[in-house]
């Protein structure tokens, strides 16, 4: 065995007992600073776009296909659920526990690969949650003008979606591996 070959074979010797030996609190030390970095930048956005709302004289912002418009959302999305704030509460929640402890609690064999979409879905979910917990409906604001007349929805509804998808690749991804 050549010097070079032991040295790659050393190398992912190294790398595999630095991934096993990771400490318990780095996952969920990752997703949680993720999570705070996601929901602050969905605050700003939001606050930027509302203050710009709130001085336009006709009360939308934006040209062409896309618009911002205020719109008090009390389902979920595409209408489901309308008027039944109990029930998405209480999905919410649920989701948000689920993730938190599949983070906590598997957090030694979980890919790292997997905190980003977490984090993206425990942000949206709980931006979403506390407007509906604050005001009994979510503030959707983004809209595109179209024939279809699609519906309005907010950076929490794309970090959900961004985050579902993120995680349904890395669980294809990573059941490929095994």
């Amino acid at each position: 065995m050549t010097r070079n070959e032991r040295n790659i074979r050393n190398s992912k010797r190294g790398r595999v007992k630095e991934e096993n030996e990771r400490s318990i609190f780095y996952a969920p030390f990752v997703f949680i600073l993720m999570v705070l970095v996601f929901t602050l930048m969905n605050v700003g956005v939001k606050s930027t776009v509302m203050k710009a709302l709130s001085v336009s004289p006709t009360g939308t912002a934006g040209r062409g296909a896309l618009m911002f418009e205020e719109v008090r959302n009390t389902g979920a999305a595409f209408g489901l659920f309308n008027n039944n704030p109990e029930l998405l509460i209480a999905v919410s929640l649920l989701a948000l526990v689920i993730i938190t402890a599949s983070v906590l609690f598997f957090s030694k064999r979980m890919p790292l690969s997997l905190i980003s979409p977490l984090s993206l879905l425990a942000s949206g979910i709980a931006m979403n949650l506390f407007e509906r917990i604050s005001y009994g409906y979510v503030t959707d604001y983004i809209k595109f003008v179209s024939a279809t007349d699609f519906p309005a929805f907010n950076c929490s509804d794309i970090m959900v979606v961004c985050g579902a998808i993120g995680l349904i690749f890395e669980l294809m991804k990573t059941g490929k591996r095994n």
